[in-house]
């Protein structure tokens, strides 16, 4: 299956999502949990519908705690490296190779150290 080249990235993403959704799920339940019953009451009060709740009052309360959410996401996503080297190390080809593997096999294994610290920076 990570021998097929269309394959290979979408085996990381769903591995790499395997690890990482149950830490961004527990803080975006705690953000949910912490939105206030109060306001939920009053849009409820006011007529509003569930989406109109979730839009203009659940979404604005949780946007902190999604925007670290987010944030902590990506900065896993860029150091993503042990999952694509055991996985698939990088391939077939260069399907699956993220910018630090490509750094670490051209400054460790072809030994261009000058190519690899740009790149790197």
């Amino acid at each position: 299956m990570v021998g097929d080249p269309a394959l290979a990235m979408p085996v990381v993403i769903i591995a790499d999502m395997w690890t990482g959704v149950s830490f961004q799920a527990v803080l975006l339940l705690a953000g949910l949990l912490a939105v206030p019953t109060e306001l939920k009451d009053a849009a409820e009060a006011d007529g509003a519908n569930w989406w109109q709740a979730f839009w203009h009052v659940t979404l604005p309360s949780i946007l902190p705690v999604l925007f670290i959410a987010t944030v902590l996401r990506l900065m896993d996503a860029f150091r993503k490296f042990e999952g694509v080297q055991i996985l698939t190390t990088g391939g077939p080809g260069n399907a699956s190779t993220p910018i630090n593997l490509h750094i670490y096999n051209v400054g460790l294994f072809y030994h261009q150290i000058g190519y690899a610290a740009p790149t790197g920076w």
